[in-house]
């Protein structure tokens, strides 16, 4: 009788495991390829608890066998004619003793493409599973014997099946925005290329769009963070609050670095969408940022996360506090605490005020915020426009742990996942 498996059914990943052992039918079972041929030998000498021996291996002809006292196994197929990827089975002998069978102990070892094909279903549920949990699985559930390199090997195999390769990835980039534009004609998706290699892809969704312009507040935290995966770039993001006080993602633009021009164009792209709305942009003070921003929206609403400030103003402290003995922690606490009333305090006078005690208190500190604090960009009393009490970037950061799976994967991956 001739049994012949579809190509949607080869890679096994609706088989429970015992019924590995029916993989093989007889003599006229067909398989689309030599590689699908393979990965069912080898799941099947899994389950039977036995390595066979490729005798031939190669794309038009399959022969392995496999024999100890009490256990013959042997298969062989062709193509079923040239230019044909076809193999039909035409010896199968599959003779054995239970209790012999359930006796063998055997450590397998296969290639990564073997190997991946046992794991690539828990993968698509679990892409962050670390290398040696994968391989602990392998070894006790399957006898597969792997180190620690083929282990990682088998994990990429399976996530370059699911996801597909980098290179083949950046060419799903047009459609992927395509699509996400015809899906929702409020969406914003565009791309710019060098050669054959995307250089930048730009992502915010119309319902993020209509969030922001119909209930949110009109300030935007930008921020960057590095993928993982295969493509090793960098995400900027444009985060905002929505009427809940929680985080709205509003855009996000994916780059291979985080120069003044990839600020500039994500600003622009963000300009576009926003028409001639005001809005106040909050950042840390990376040069990149304060000239992009300064470019398309103009200086006078850009304010400073107070949190990276604080980060600064502390460094200085160390560096002031260098050699001195440990007497002198206190003043640390004392500093910051000054430096927290200036930024909060809630009218000039109130910040004058301050400003004069942290003179007394350090005159060096006060002169690195007159020279380095910006002030005017982050203390609230300063800054001329509304800013509801957030002086810190931190939904940024939440935004960026938000995202830490999606940005070990392919910028489709990516994006569909955002």
């Amino acid at each position: 009788m001739d049994t012949s498996i579809g190509v949607e059914d080869t890679d096994g990943s609706e088989m429970v495991h015992v019924e590995w052992r029916g993989l093989f039918t007889g003599v006229g079972q067909r398989f689309p390829s030599a590689d699908v041929f393979r990965v069912f030998a080898y799941k099947f000498a899994l389950i039977n608890k036995f390595v066979p021996k490729y005798v031939r291996n190669n794309k038009e002809f399959m022969s392995m066998r496999y024999k100890v006292e009490g256990y013959l196994w042997k298969l062989c197929a062709n193509h079923v004619r040239k230019s044909c990827d076809v193999l039909r089975v035409t010896t199968f002998i599959n003779w054995h003793v239970h209790s012999t069978q359930d006796s063998l102990d055997v450590m397998h070892s296969g290639r990564a493409s073997l190997n991946s094909s046992i794991i690539i279903n828990e993968m698509r549920d679990h892409t962050d599973k670390c290398t040696s949990e994968i391989r602990k699985k392998l070894k006790q559930e399957y006898g597969i014997d792997l180190t620690y390199k083929q282990a990682y090997r088998a994990k990429e195999k399976s996530l370059e099946d699911i996801y597909g390769r980098p290179e083949q990835s950046y060419m799903l980039i047009p459609w992927v925005c395509e699509r996400l534009k015809e899906t929702d004609e409020k969406t914003v998706a565009e791309w710019t290329a060098i050669g054959n290699w995307f250089e930048r892809v730009f992502i915010a969704y119309g319902s993020c769009i209509e969030g922001f312009l119909g209930g949110a507040r009109y300030i935007m935290y930008v921020d960057r963070t590095h993928l993982s995966g295969p493509y090793k770039g960098t995400i900027l993001s444009a985060s905002a609050y929505d009427a809940d006080n929680e985080l709205l993602s509003f855009a996000i633009v994916i780059v291979k670095g985080e120069t003044l021009d990839d600020w500039t164009w994500f600003f622009y792209m963000i300009k576009e969408i926003l028409g001639f709305v005001e809005v106040t942009i909050v950042s840390d003070q990376h040069n990149a940022i304060i000239g992009g921003v300064a470019s398309i929206f103009g200086g006078q609403r850009h304010a400073f996360c107070y949190r990276h400030i604080k980060e600064n103003f502390s460094s200085e402290i160390m560096k002031m506090n260098k050699g001195q003995t440990r007497t002198n922690g206190r003043s640390k606490d004392d500093a910051l605490h000054l430096l927290d009333k200036i930024a909060y305090a809630r009218t000039d006078e109130k910040f004058e005020a301050i400003m004069d005690d942290m003179r007394a208190f350090s005159p060096r500190l006060f002169d690195w915020l007159i020279r380095h604090g910006d002030v005017d960009r982050w203390a609230k009393s300063r800054f001329p426009y509304k800013r509801w009490d957030n002086i810190t970037s931190n939904i940024t950061e939440s935004f960026n742990a938000w995202m830490v799976n999606e940005r070990k994967h392919t910028v489709p991956q990516l994006i569909y996942e955002h």
